[in-house]
């Protein structure tokens, strides 16, 4: 497939610009502690850089719309799978703490049942 558009050298410029400025603050993310968030934060900053970099080096705007739609549902699958394992880390910590109150819970409940039979 050959292609007749070309790009000027000013625009390699300015994406390389970007994709150092974004791989900058990816890395001063992480020096910031936002919990959970700071994985989701670099993980869409790594999102808009796979869409600089399809978009220029791969010639994504010059490909015809149907190879685009392929392209943004591979992307979007992509985006759902990443939901499903950020949702999955989310609830680890959910689950864990749900666990450590039934053990509470339990030696609660262990400790008014000993003490109703001293009573009694």
């Amino acid at each position: 497939m050959t292609h007749t558009e070309t790009q000027d050298y000013r625009v390699y410029g300015w994406v390389l610009l970007a994709l150092l400025i974004l791989t900058t603050i990816t890395i001063t993310v992480t020096w910031i502690d936002l919990s959970a968030l700071t994985v989701l934060v670099a993980l869409i900053i790594a999102s808009v850089k796979s869409f600089i970099v399809l978009r220029h080096f791969m010639h994504l705007k010059f490909e015809s719309k149907l190879f685009t739609v392929f392209v943004v549902m591979v992307l979007g699958i992509y985006t759902l799978v990443i939901a499903l394992t950020f949702f999955d880390y989310l609830m680890r910590s959910v689950i864990q703490l749900i666990s450590k109150t039934q053990i509470c819970l339990r030696k609660l409940q262990i400790l008014l049942q000993v003490l109703i039979r001293r009573l009694k």
